[in-house]
């Protein structure tokens, strides 16, 4: 069994200083994301079967030995979940088996920073922020109330 985040942060902790690089991490981290998709991509397939379904990635922050590590929360389900900070959305095809991802939004303090500050906001961060506006104007919501066939 592959080891969780928080037992990767710890092992690095415990090193002498200057053992690793920070890539190091960050490379396990997007491992263990992509395992912990496919996983929960799985366990909707077997809970919903043969119909469209969604996965909500939570993304929270907790203390651990001091300093604070990033934890993906996977969660399958039916509908389409409406926009929130924090969160990614993907939408999961029956037919086809992708996963298709739809967006993502930043934390309540960074989508005001975007908001604020879009003219400064460098070209590699231009994908955040298109979200984030479409979260303002409202379009993520519509986008949600269209997948779930709700009244728009």
């Amino acid at each position: 069994m592959k080891p969780t985040v928080g037992e990767k942060a710890l092992e690095l902790f415990h090193k002498i200083p200057d053992t690793y690089i920070a890539s190091e991490l960050t490379s396990e981290q997007l491992t263990l994301y992509e395992e912990h998709l496919q996983d929960c991509y799985a366990k909707g397939r077997k809970s919903y079967g043969n119909v469209d379904f969604y996965i909500s990635v939570w993304t929270k922050w907790e203390r651990a030995l001091g300093f604070k590590v990033i934890r993906p929360y996977f969660i399958a389900r039916r509908t389409c979940p409406t926009p929130q900070w924090d969160q990614t959305v993907y939408r999961c095809h029956k037919d086809s088996g992708e996963i298709e991802y739809l967006w993502s939004l930043p934390s309540k303090e960074a989508c005001e920073y975007y908001t604020i500050n879009q003219a400064v906001i460098p070209p590699e961060e231009w994908g955040i922020l298109k979200f984030v506006l479409q979260d303002n104007n409202g379009d993520l919501l519509k986008m949600a109330k269209q997948l779930n066939g709700e009244p728009v």
